[in-house]
């Protein structure tokens, strides 16, 4: 009996030192695993906040736009161009690209009548503007805050192909849009 008891006793050991071995290893296995999820949803939270806070800035952004543009907005007084405001639309579409430092050209404008009887023509002004992202997308929006019935009628915004130039640190852009606005003939 001492044999067969010393066999098993043996053979428990070896049993017990193999699953001790196996917990050895599975143990900080599973806590590697878990410090991994851990860091991903960290990682997960981490973007997040950062998608806030870039939001956030951008919209400081917007609204220091809107601030700078007021003065302008305020100067329009009707929502329909006078007969006498064609050239001052234009004037103004080329300040707008000077105050937020993008190179505008009005192509054409041009008068075309929508209904006779009530007085209401069309100006279309054919706009060629030129100049980096963040800039072309504040003189977009400084013309969508012009208190006029408009529309963007062709819009077509177009990056400046190949490497950047000596010194330049932002890609050029291309703006070719037709914009439709309003006119009261009365």
């Amino acid at each position: 009996m001492n044999k067969v008891t010393h066999y098993i006793k043996s053979h428990l050991r070896i049993l017990i030192g193999v699953a001790l071995a196996l917990v050895s290893t599975a143990v900080p296995y599973w806590i590697f695993l878990q410090i991994e999820e851990s860091n991903s949803h960290s990682n997960e939270i981490l973007q997040s906040i950062q998608g806030v806070v870039e939001q956030k800035a951008k919209l400081e952004a917007t609204r220091s736009l809107f601030e700078e543009t007021k003065a302008n907005r305020d100067k329009v007084e009707t929502m329909f161009i006078t007969q006498d405001g064609v050239v001052d639309l234009a004037n103004t579409l080329e300040k707008f690209g000077q105050q937020v430092g993008v190179n505008t050209t009005i192509a054409s404008l041009a008068n075309t009548t929508v209904d006779s009887e009530k007085g209401i023509n069309q100006v279309l002004a054919n706009v060629k503007a030129e100049g980096t992202w963040s800039s072309m997308m504040k003189f977009v929006a400084l013309v969508e805050t012009l208190p006029l019935g408009f529309s963007f009628d062709q819009f077509s915004l177009t990056a400046e192909s190949g490497a950047l130039g000596k010194g330049q640190t932002e890609r050029k852009w291309s703006l070719i849009t037709t914009l439709r606005f309003y006119q009261d003939t009365k």
